[in-house]
């Protein structure tokens, strides 16, 4: 036990990098050598510490799948043998999603408790009133089931990391979103005299909220040690990017400058935001010639998360239309170059008059469709340009793009979608068929016209059916080819179960069938699915969880689904699910692999 405790006093490297105007170093918190480091490795091995003084046997951590401290608690936990449970409070719009934290903490034995956000409270308390009816003595550590009692606890990790770095900088910036950490290093800095500016540059609350709650620890803490002024508080939160997990272009590409130029990993949701919000408030407030020091908090793990995901966003500015153009225009059947246009011009007029997205893997653009949503007479809208990067061809991005250029030609009453192509171009021929376009006559000797008319049915705004129709292609006979996905909508969200998840508030991934025959008390999954630049994050494996979930909950016994023989990932999900194949006399899918999960 005492080997562990020697982390909460590890010196992490201190590296400098290069900067023209001031002198920046960087603390490397994710260093620490135990389960990724970062901060929350101290800040973990506080509460546990405090756990063992108070003679309790068993941790609740609280945290959601992003959460660092809840991969340390587990992960400690774990190593020491203590039982681990977290209360997880779903995102904002209601989703659970999986992320190399969450599943390290699983893989370390932790139980997780799923809630709201507007039932936390109620969670903490039945979560501890359980494990005292199981004869063990919980410890919480945030105090009481309404988050006080434990407050100045986690502030004593970076006291003792103040003391290293004391009086060697102008500046201390920081990613803030519990307030642990730079609640620590002002309570440091109040102990020592120091007069250095610490400046936390928020992740997920207003500068309003994140005050208030360095505030109240900062008073605990200050009761037991030493006053501390209030007003060297410094939270800044106009880089907070809509809120906690979100990010934008300009977070992506100091990731990928840091990591290039610095071999640096940061992670989009606090040590990229962080970085990117340290240098905009030195650029803001004109600092020069100064020592500034960035702690690193970690967040290697979701640094992975991030390297593993492709990103689809809408663009606006005419910046970002036109590195994609320039990195894109190659692919096009003749490209912009070979056609003389300029670069220049055409980003611009896209950017002001059209409507354009892109994808972004790494912080780099790898795929692009753009258009005019502007003819309000025939209600036509004109697909400009569509193409993916070479190293990204069979990752089905075109059909996610062509599906989202859609999706909002719908929502906004379009009838219409027009577009040119080279009559030699097969590839994309054969892409715009599938989608439904039709040849309507020559453009000119080398090229075709192609025109679709847009299903606009009464069905045909919900949600639902917006992902059904992104989704359509991308199983061996489309859902359409069965039937209308108006019908199928408007039955599953009248008669079925669905399982969603969503990320952005938009649904990215599903599950549904029906849960609903009460005779034989079975239930059928008759749709999975998950976008194509939403893959390989487990995304798939939460939506059908959501779905057993539900049926066990309708009264189910089990739950029956066929699944493509030659998908292999998809049978090893399954699987891991519980679910095992069941031989039937007469089966009607011979090529299907037909299996059940029974619940015990």
């Amino acid at each position: 036990m005492q080997d562990e405790f020697k982390l909460m006093q590890y010196k992490t490297p201190v590296v400098q990098i290069p900067d023209k105007d001031n002198k920046i170093y960087i603390k490397r918190d994710d260093l620490l050598p135990f389960s990724f480091g970062g901060n929350k490795v101290r800040i973990a091995l506080e509460f546990i510490a405090d756990m063992k003084n108070q003679g309790k046997d068993c941790i609740v951590g609280y945290g959601n799948s992003r959460s660092n401290l809840s991969r340390a608690l587990a992960n400690l936990c774990y190593q020491l043998e203590i039982p681990c449970h977290i209360i997880s409070p779903a995102d904002e719009d209601g989703t659970h999603i999986d992320t190399y934290n969450s599943k390290m903490a699983l893989a370390c034995n932790a139980e997780f408790h799923y809630c709201r956000k507007t039932n936390v409270k109620a969670s903490v308390e039945r979560v501890l009133k359980e494990l005292r009816d199981k004869g063990l003595n919980p410890y919480y550590i945030y105090g009481d089931s309404t988050g006080k009692g434990n407050e100045h606890i986690p502030l004593l990790a970076y006291v003792k990391v103040y003391e290293d770095i004391k009086a060697q900088f102008d500046y201390i910036f920081l990613a803030t979103g519990t307030g642990m950490t730079q609640g620590g290093l002002l309570a440091g800095k109040a102990i020592h005299g120091g007069d250095e500016k610490i400046v936390g540059i928020s992740v997920a609350r207003s500068s309003m909220q994140e005050t208030s709650v360095l505030k109240n620890s900062l008073e605990c803490f200050s009761t037991r040690v030493q006053k501390i002024d209030y007003g060297e508080i410094n939270v800044q939160d106009e880089y907070l990017c809509n809120g906690y997990g979100t990010y934008n272009r300009q977070i992506e590409k100091t990731i990928h400058q840091q990591l290039t130029c610095n071999g640096m990993p940061l992670d989009p949701t606090y040590t990229g935001k962080a970085f990117w919000g340290m240098r905009e408030y030195i650029k803001k407030n004109k600092i020069v010639g100064k020592k500034i020091l960035f702690i690193h908090t970690g967040g290697t793990p979701l640094f992975f998360d991030y390297m593993n995901g492709i990103r689809l966003t809408e663009a606006s500015n005419k910046e970002a239309v036109e590195e994609a153009v320039i990195r894109l225009e190659k692919r096009l059947v003749p490209s912009l170059t070979d056609r003389k246009i300029n670069i220049s011009q055409y980003s611009e007029k896209l950017a002001q008059y059209g409507k354009v997205w892109i994808h972004y893997d790494m912080g780099k653009p790898i795929s692009i469709i753009a258009g005019y949503f502007n003819d309000e007479t025939t209600r036509t809208v004109y697909l400009s340009m569509l193409a993916v990067a070479e190293e990204y061809q069979g990752k089905r991005l075109a059909s996610s793009l062509l599906s989202e250029f859609e999706d909002y030609a719908i929502k906004n009453k379009m009838n219409y979608v027009k577009l040119e192509v080279r009559k030699h171009n097969l590839v994309a021929r054969k892409l715009y068929s599938k989608f439904g376009y039709k040849v309507i006559g020559d453009a000119s000797d080398t090229s075709y016209y192609m025109l679709k008319k847009l299903e606009n049915l009464s069905g045909g705004g919900t949600e639902l059916y917006q992902f059904l129709t992104r989704i359509d292609n991308l199983f061996p006979i489309s859902l359409s080819d069965k039937e209308s996905l108006s019908v199928l909508s408007s039955k599953l969200e009248k008669y079925g179960t669905i399982s969603y998840v969503k990320e952005q508030n938009r649904i990215v991934a599903m599950c549904a069938g029906y849960a609903n025959d009460l005779q034989n008390r079975r239930g059928y999954i008759s749709v999975v699915a998950v976008l194509p630049e939403y893959s390989n994050k487990g995304y798939g494996k939460v939506a059908v969880q959501g779905f057993l979930k539900k049926a066990k909950s309708a009264g189910m016994l089990e739950v029956h689904l066929y699944a493509d023989s030659e998908n292999s990932s998809a049978l090893h999900m399954y699987e891991k699910l519980g679910f095992s194949e069941w031989h039937i006399i007469n089966e009607s899918r011979q090529k299907d692999k037909h299996l059940i999960r029974k619940f015990i």
